[in-house]
């Protein structure tokens, strides 16, 4: 069988010792993120050199009020959702066989199971109630969950085939694997993004049409991420200055573009009409980005 036929105890000092060793070993990396804002990076995301800063970043204090903050009459909609995204991962065969490697799992190698499980479990009622359009992406655990389970059913499957007619299971198992590389081909057409390179575009032409010592204010992740990786990251168009308007309520974010720019003048919040206030307190010229227009940029 392809369970190991020995099971190690769980329960002893010395693996106790090497579970408590792996944690503070992986959770050392943490050291990494304070040090590096001590740095002043470009995108200092919390000022995490500070406690408060650093347990802002960790804990995900912005996002907290997300976690189970789906309004209730969305819910069942979000259940569906979800069922039908897991489905489409593996079709009805794969749900056959993954619930078949279920089974194979709780008589063979409980603790995996229970692992597997909990993976699942977690991810599914963390992403069902999470309040965000890209909740789907928490999904990822369960998907990886299932492909273990669904792996495990096919061995079973094909284990058991081959006891009896071994021709047989090497058709089966020939089938299964062109069914996957069916699956694959049709689904990589839309996991492939080389080909989309409207971000690029959309950066160059804003980057393009600023006047020099432009303030650009952008207004989501659509227009801010493209900017910061071509402003920050390839130096493109130093004279320019781009401020994130959902993130003016910040202190760690006015703190940071200050820095960078000592002489700028940033509110807490945008009042009226905030592009003159802007202009005559900065003495420059004051743009907006526009990610779904014909015009990315308004001056």
């Amino acid at each position: 069988m392809f369970f190991p036929s020995r099971r190690p105890s769980f329960f002893t000092v010395k693996r106790l010792l090497q579970c408590v060793g792996g944690i503070v070993l992986g959770g050392l990396i943490y050291l990494y993120i304070p040090l590096w804002a001590a740095a002043h990076p470009s995108i200092n995301w919390g000022d995490a050199a500070t406690w408060n800063g650093f347990w802002w970043l960790v804990s995900g204090e912005p996002y907290q009020t997300l976690v189970f903050g789906l309004p209730t009459p969305y819910l069942t909609y979000r259940i569906q959702t979800l069922a039908s995204l897991l489905l489409e991962q593996v079709g009805w065969l794969g749900a056959f066989l993954a619930l078949l490697g279920i089974v194979i799992t709780w008589a063979n190698a409980p603790r995996l199971l229970l692992l597997t499980l909990w993976m699942a479990v977690t991810s599914i009622v963390f992403a069902a109630d999470y309040n965000t359009f890209d909740w789907f992406v928490n999904l990822l655990s369960a998907v990886l969950a299932m492909t273990i389970w669904l792996g495990l059913g096919i061995a079973a499957s094909l284990d058991r085939i081959a006891g009896r007619a071994p021709k047989a299971a090497a058709a089966v198992a020939a089938s299964l694997f062109l069914i996957g590389i069916v699956q694959v081909a049709d689904h990589l057409p839309q996991a492939d993004a080389s080909q989309d390179h409207r971000a690029e575009e959309f950066a160059r032409r804003v980057l393009n049409d600023a006047p020099p010592a432009a303030m650009t204010f952008t207004n989501g992740d659509e227009d801010t991420f493209p900017l910061w990786y071509f402003h920050f990251a390839l130096n493109e168009r130093p004279d320019v200055i781009i401020v994130v308007k959902g993130l003016l309520a910040f202190d760690w974010y006015r703190r940071s573009l200050q820095a960078r720019d000592s002489g700028v003048v940033i509110p807490n919040e945008l009042k009226g009409d905030w592009k003159n206030f802007m202009r005559e307190q900065n003495a420059r010229p004051v743009c907006e980005t526009l990610p779904r227009s014909a015009n990315a940029l308004s001056c």
